[in-house]
């Protein structure tokens, strides 16, 4: 493409060059002027400056022919031609030396000095591409994931340099990041997911207060909405199952089987039983079936180990299942005091 792009100005060059020869030369029957001669010599030499690649030389000829001829335009965009050519030579050859930052601090200063052109400004947003892609691989790698995300925006579009090999690395660069951000991601979920186990655990009637962070940071589907669903009974016991994140999973049927009916707190009771408990409230979900059926020694050992964690857990749920489960005067608890007596007996 580069090649193509000098072809292209050198054939430009030489279009512009053979006007001026039919300008210098005068048209018609006019009255050849009397430094026509000159003005041949100087289109002369300026065809074979331009064919040596004498760019310093050939916008001497030209600079002259200007000042002979102000009335042709033409010498004023072969001027400006020959400008971008010197400019970016000089550029050229401070990248070819590695120096970047100095390329591109002489291409801002040539294009200060001489204007704007196609050519220049192309040329800067290769070079800006160039400096984003030196400043990310000199900073890596990240420790932060977002701040690798942002880096990694600011790198140039595969459509500036048009490069296989650039766009490979592009890609990969890219892919690489959006699986750090999501690593980061979900280890941020878990933290938040962590904090509202414990919050429902102390109590549970409120709304814990990282389940706003959550809901922004969450990568399942509408968290709110199956918050609110799990909170006035109206999420099926059977959605919680199709919930990749099992933490969560675990929080939503805890709410469900605070407010859900009867025939609700049946079906959870049957799932905790094939499920392993991830959370703190996954493991007052199982003292609860354990109750439930009556079976006293486990839901006890399950208390003694959520007391021991959370000494502030609200114990009024599971007192409620255990009034459920018996008539209150066959009940082997009646009250928080009879809890922790029987929490001390657990496993002796």
């Amino acid at each position: 493409m580069a090649n193509d792009r000098n072809i292209m100005s050198m054939h430009w060059l030489y279009r512009c060059c053979a006007a001026a020869v039919l300008l210098a030369g005068g048209c018609g029957d006019r009255q050849a002027p009397k430094y026509e001669r000159l003005n041949k010599r100087i289109v002369a030499d300026l065809f074979e400056a331009v064919e040596q690649g004498d760019h310093e030389l050939a916008l001497r000829k030209v600079e002259r022919l200007a000042t002979m001829r102000p009335d042709v335009e033409l010498t004023y965009y072969l001027e400006r031609e020959l400008q971008n050519n010197r400019s970016l030579i000089a550029v050229n050859d401070l990248l070819r030396h590695g120096k970047l930052e100095d390329a591109h601090a002489a291409l801002k200063t040539a294009i200060r000095e001489t204007g704007e052109s196609d050519r220049l400004v192309a040329a800067l947003a290769q070079l800006d591409g160039l400096l984003a892609i030196s400043n990310y691989r000199a900073a890596m790698p990240y420790d932060d994931p977002m701040t690798a995300a942002r880096a990694v925006a600011d790198l140039p579009s595969r459509r500036l340099f048009e490069h296989q090999a650039y766009n490979a690395w592009q890609k990969a660069q890219t892919k690489h990041v959006a699986a750090l951000v999501q690593r980061a991601r979900r280890r941020l979920q878990q933290e938040l997911l962590a904090e509202i186990d414990l919050a429902l655990c102390r109590d549970s009637t409120r709304v814990p207060t990282p389940l706003a962070q959550y809901a922004a940071a969450a990568i399942d589907p509408a968290p709110v909405e199956l918050w609110r669903q799990s909170r006035n009974g109206s999420l099926p016991v059977a959605a919680t199952m199709e919930i990749e994140d099992s933490r969560w999973a675990d929080l939503l049927l805890y709410n469900l089987y605070m407010s859900g009916s009867k025939a609700q707190r049946n079906k959870i009771q049957a799932m905790i039983a094939d499920r392993t408990p991830v959370t703190y409230c996954g493991m007052q979900l199982e003292a609860h079936a354990a109750f439930a059926e009556q079976s006293y020694t486990e839901g006890f050992r399950l208390l003694k180990h959520l007391f021991t964690e959370i000494p502030e857990l609200d114990t009024a749920p599971i007192l409620d299942t255990l009034r459920e489960t018996r008539p209150a005067d066959e009940s082997p608890v009646l009250n928080f005091t009879d809890v922790l007596w029987h929490i001390y007996r657990a496993d002796k």
